[in-house]
């Protein structure tokens, strides 16, 4: 229905420190700034908001009027949970958690604040939360049958060859051992035979 609305403030420096961080999480930026006022929209060729500072006749700051409400669409609620978050972090006031406002509409999930100069400002997504989805309880997944390690051996190692080194080692043991002396007897004088025959008278 409306091609644009136009917000007053009265310090511009401050309603675009709160307008350049609030609108940008909604997809809105600046693309004009000129004297006391400057434009938002999602491009250069389709401005939806303008701030601009208001004079009286008398030349003070016009106080923003206590019944406008201005409210910006969104396309997701994590995108109005974010405009909430950063707006009171640039300036903004809380006037409205985010959360459902069914007394409007079923799927109305909003966010209000005020702006510096307190013009009442809301973000707004009618789009239906995503179902979630419901975790399925997992089936018991069958077990691997565990393969028996293999235990390597050690290599079993050949015999030492003992019958080629065994005379050896006897040959060694003779040479250590003392050779025993025989005790022979002292040659004797041969014996005498006695002679049978008679001497001859």
């Amino acid at each position: 229905m409306l091609a644009h609305v136009s917000i007053g403030v009265r310090q511009l420096d401050r309603a675009l420190r709160f307008y350049d961080a609030a609108l940008a999480t909604l997809g809105y930026q600046r693309h004009y700034t000129f004297g006391e006022g400057a434009g938002y929209g999602p491009d250069r060729h389709n401005i939806q908001l303008w701030i601009n500072v208001y004079h009286r006749q008398d030349q003070r700051p016009h106080a923003p009027s206590s019944g406008a409400h201005y409210a910006f669409s969104a396309d997701t609620r994590l995108a109005v949970d974010a405009f909430h978050s950063v707006a009171l972090r640039n300036g903004g006031r809380d006037n409205g958690k985010p959360g459902l406002r069914t007394q409007y509409a079923p799927n109305y999930y909003a966010a209000f604040v005020f702006d510096p100069d307190g013009n009442h400002v809301e973000a707004v997504c009618f789009v239906a939360a995503a179902p979630q989805a419901v975790a399925k309880p997992e089936q018991a997944k069958p077990q691997p049958v565990p393969v028996k390690k293999q235990i390597a051996k050690a290599p079993i190692k050949a015999p030492a060859k003992s019958a080629a080194k065994a005379p050896a080692k006897a040959k060694a043991k003779a040479k250590s051992k003392p050779k025993s002396k025989v005790k022979s007897k002292p040659a004797g004088k041969p014996a005498k035979t006695k002679s049978k025959s008679k001497k001859r008278k």
